[in-house]
């Protein structure tokens, strides 16, 4: 029997070909929700977790003074960025990179006495920071944090069409992610990791959309942070997503152009030089931060952790190249996903907060049913915070056993049939 009715697109979401809802459907759902208790508390108790941590951020810096809450430094990382947006607007471009003047524009913003954070972004980052430094830095701060918190929401409303958990409840999945370590340290520490979470998210979509212009302009905005974007661009090739790859190479180009107009034709030269430098300073500083195999583990164990880090690090490429291998038609999501992954436990540098990109994976790898697990497993990064000696190694575990749980979920799952643009009617 033909059921009569509109027809029903089908999308391909994750190896599951999953109908899309009308309005209709969306507003008997809705009404459905409304009674149901369950689905009460499930929007309820996030948006309360999310008000409360919002409210506490907004207290913390309304009752400090200066640049200082309750006698403590107030905005984790934010300095350094403050610091080169200051720089920046004073059109000081031959000093940016340069220590003393860095530390000269931190003063008063760092609690260590001839301390500092070394700002190691390319110069198009340090303009955009001229902006907000324009404010106070109480209010500048607190600004930024606003803007992080919209980046990690945004992130989580582009992620609906394609990754279901987001589709149905939202606001639920944007609370789990902001109470992991990571993502709440890197929004409210003035690091800029939801950033990046977003761009990689509407890189996904929209290559999974086939809107490959725009897919490319996410990669190539990711190119403020050069770590993560370069593997991207590399992906996009092997892939054959050749537009892809290709708008994200003009807008690298494009960042050179603007950099050279401000830095001189040289900044590549000056500021890679400085950013290697800082780098290994920075392995050194923060070992206890680190988040990649070896790196966290050689932090744990010396170099007998080291060699073991390399060692998992390889059987994690093996596992992702099986993967590969085994299901070509993998969904752009996954793909990015997985990228994502590997780039946090594989680079040699990434710091713990970054472990937050790992979180899209996770998000996109569970089941409605599962969320809870995705849940205890954000809550479990706070091991980080009180595991002193050991740094953020409990974080490096759960990233590591998020990949596998993933990659084994993936592997599992039925080859999905080919997705349709045409039509479909149920019978």
């Amino acid at each position: 029997m033909v059921l009569a009715g509109p027809p029903i697109k089908l999308l391909a979401v994750s190896g599951v070909l999953t109908p899309t809802a009308s309005r209709d459907d969306d507003a008997q759902r809705q009404k459905l929700s409304r009674t149901d208790p369950r689905s009460w508390r499930l929007n309820v108790y996030p948006a309360a977790i999310v008000a409360v941590l919002a409210g506490v951020v907004v207290l913390t810096v309304l009752a400090g003074t200066g640049t200082s809450s309750d006698g403590k430094h107030l905005g984790g990382d934010y300095p350094a960025f403050y610091a080169a947006g200051t720089i920046a607007a004073d059109g000081d471009w031959d000093r940016l990179y340069e220590a003393e003047a860095q530390q000269q524009a931190q003063l008063g913003l760092v609690d260590d006495e001839g301390g500092f954070l070394y700002f190691a972004y390319p110069p198009p980052v340090a303009a955009t920071y001229g902006l907000l430094s324009r404010l106070d830095y109480r209010w500048s701060y607190l600004l930024h944090t606003i803007l992080m918190g919209m980046a990690l929401w945004g992130a989580v409303r582009l992620a609906r069409p394609v990754v279901p958990v987001a589709a149905r409840n939202p606001t639920r999945v944007f609370a789990v992610a902001l109470v992991s370590y990571p993502l709440f340290r890197a929004v409210t520490g003035g690091q800029n990791t939801a950033l990046t979470l977003l761009l990689l998210v509407g890189a996904a979509r929209f290559d999974a959309e086939d809107r490959s212009i725009v897919s490319g302009l996410c990669v190539g905005l990711m190119l403020y942070t050069p770590q993560f974007a370069v593997g991207l661009i590399v992906l996009m090739l092997v892939r054959k997503r050749w537009t892809v790859a290709a708008t994200a190479l003009g807008v690298g180009a494009g960042m050179w152009v603007w950099s050279a107009a401000l830095l001189r034709s040289n900044w590549f030269s000056v500021w890679w030089s400085k950013a290697v430098d800082v780098s290994r300073i920075d392995a050194n500083v923060n070992s206890s931060n680190l988040i990649s195999f070896a790196g966290s583990l050689e932090h744990v164990a010396g170099s007998a952790g080291e060699v073991l880090g390399w060692g998992l690090l390889g059987l994690l490429v093996a596992a992702v190249v099986a993967l590969w291998w085994k299901r070509r038609d993998l969904d752009p999501t996954i793909v990015f996903g997985l990228a994502a992954g590997v780039a946090v436990l594989v680079l040699p540098r990434p710091l713990f907060y970054e472990a937050g990109l790992v979180l899209s994976l996770a998000v996109l790898a569970a089941k409605q049913g599962e969320m809870r697990w995705v849940a205890f497993g954000a809550l479990g990064t706070w091991a980080a915070a009180v595991t002193g000696d050991a740094g953020a190694f409990p974080v490096t575990v759960l990233a590591a056993a998020t990949m596998v749980w993933a990659v084994r979920r993936f592997l599992r799952e039925d080859e999905a049939e080919p997705a349709t643009d045409a039509p479909a009617t149920a019978t």
